[in-house]
């Protein structure tokens, strides 16, 4: 059995886990709109590499005095993304397994 992928797909999963897990603090405090932004403190979410990258990509905006909030619509962008993202990487590796499998046959 090959588990030469197994600590990526691993890896893969926990950064999931740690973005699902910010985007459902900032839900339970309902700071999901400008108007209900919040402290991070109020939404119990700590400073991190996963929060700053949320705030990159504008899915966790950050208003006036520290308060912050989850854009949904960013959200869901960003999920499209890391799909399509996907798709196409998994269409690479059929088409190179096709490929491969052609020129064996040869």
């Amino acid at each position: 059995m090959n588990t030469g992928n197994a600590p990526t797909a691993v890896a893969a999963i926990a950064v999931a886990a740690k973005r699902k897990r910010i985007y459902n603090l900032f839900r339970l405090a309902g700071a999901t709109t400008a108007s209900g932004a919040k402290s991070l403190q109020e939404i119990h979410v700590a400073e991190s590499r996963m929060l700053h990258r949320l705030i990159r990509r504008g899915e966790i905006v950050a208003t006036s005095q520290d308060r912050y909030y989850l854009d949904e619509t960013a959200v869901q962008s960003g999920r499209r993304k890391r799909i399509t993202i996907m798709v196409l990487g998994i269409a690479v590796i059929a088409l190179i397994w096709v490929v491969l499998q052609f020129l064996n046959r040869q």
